[in-house]
């Protein structure tokens, strides 16, 4: 499969400050062109959805800047008191602590290219409290597929009839555990070494991993990948071979849209089949159900092990990423005490002395809905 995404050979220098053709956006373009295809600590290549997302962030950063009348020629003119307002301007706009987490690292590595490392503080020393821009990555609800009512073996038919290749990605990623990308690049025929598959091709951070083929239904959906590309050892599951990578993960968008797997239409994504490969995992090993799922706390050491399969299987060097899939009990725990404390104080302002009425808006299926003043 052919990789368009190519990084420049030749990057011009950047032209000095007030000189022809000078203007924030082209600065910073030839900056992003310069650095941003190395990864955080310079030692390996970025991907280039990395760069693209880099180069959003950045942009975004420097229009906010504009809006809030820092009229910045030249990128490399960024100061701490820029990233104070910047911090300040996007509390204010209600953005999530995980968005400002990213956009502040990615004026942390700007800072870097510019030649001041270490002006970028932690986000924490701009916000304004700590649990403000505290990310939680601990799932809360299950994202996997079962658990939000869609019956997989008849929507994997539906996208069958739609592409036979999206199918057995999907296929792939549900008994694997495949991101969406490894599934669409891999080599089944190069990756099946018996009782293991060599996972290699489009991994994230180029971490290649091993998952076992344990099961019938594995050693039958590696087979049927095998049929369906023929016998050539390079021979992947991205589609005809004219097919770009590009073009190939569009494909795959495209036909779980017409499907309707998406947050809109059923509160699932394609990704919802990882998260069911490692929900099932984790059970598997432990015996109980998932944290997410309301399963019990197993003995501590087998639970320890469990997520320790799981990220390995997974492709993460962490454990604790695990709870990204399948949650955890401490924060769970945590999150239903959350809860409760905020419906008691919900409770309680509701039912204080002068407080307005509210007005009950009915709901389209005819039961009360929620609370709104009234006007």
């Amino acid at each position: 499969m052919r990789n368009t995404s190519t990084a420049s050979a030749a990057v011009p220098p950047i032209p000095p400050a007030g000189g022809k053709g000078d203007s924030w956006l082209l600065r910073l373009q030839r900056l992003v062109d310069r650095h941003a295809h190395l990864a955080k600590n310079g030692s390996r290549i970025a991907s280039s959805g990395t760069k693209q997302a880099r180069v959003a962030r950045l942009k975004q950063c420097f229009r906010d800047l504009r809006e809030l009348g820092y009229m910045l020629p030249d990128p490399a003119g960024l100061k701490p008191k820029h990233v104070v307002a910047l911090v300040k301007h996007w509390e204010q706009k209600g953005l999530s602590a995980a968005t400002i987490q990213n956009r502040v690292s990615v004026l942390r590595s700007l800072a870097q290219w510019i030649g001041k490392d270490g002006m970028v503080r932690d986000t924490v020393s701009y916000a304004s409290s700590a649990e403000r821009v505290r990310v939680t990555t601990s799932a809360v609800a299950p994202k996997t597929w079962s658990d939000n009512g869609v019956d997989i073996e008849a929507k994997l038919g539906e996208i069958a009839r739609h592409d036979a290749f999206v199918w057995i990605q999907t296929c792939m990623a549900l008994v694997f555990g495949l991101r969406r990308k490894e599934a669409v690049m891999m080599k089944p025929n190069r990756a099946d070494r018996g009782d293991l598959l060599f996972v290699t091709d489009g991994t994230k951070g180029g971490r290649d991993r091993v998952v076992p083929i344990d099961s019938d239904i594995k050693r039958r959906t590696l087979d049927i990948a095998k049929m369906l590309v023929g016998p050539a050892l390079n021979a992947h599951l991205g589609g005809p071979r004219n097919r770009t990578l590009q073009q190939a993960l569009k494909r795959y968008d495209n036909v779980l849209y017409r499907c309707d797997v998406n947050h809109a239409k059923m509160k699932v994504s394609g990704h919802g089949l990882r998260h069911e490969y490692m929900n099932n995992r984790y059970e598997q090993i432990t015996g109980e159900l998932s944290p997410v799922r309301g399963g019990r706390r197993p003995p501590r050491a087998l639970e320890a092990f469990a997520r320790a399969v799981v990220a390995e299987e997974g492709g993460h060097t962490r454990t604790t990423i695990g709870s990204s899939y399948y949650g955890s009990h401490a924060n769970l725990k945590k999150a239903a005490t959350r809860a409760q404390a905020n419906a008691v104080e919900d409770g309680a302002r509701q039912q204080a002395p002068g407080s307005p009425e509210v007005a009950v808006a009915p709901r389209p299926d005819g039961r009360e809905g929620g609370s709104e003043p009234a006007s």
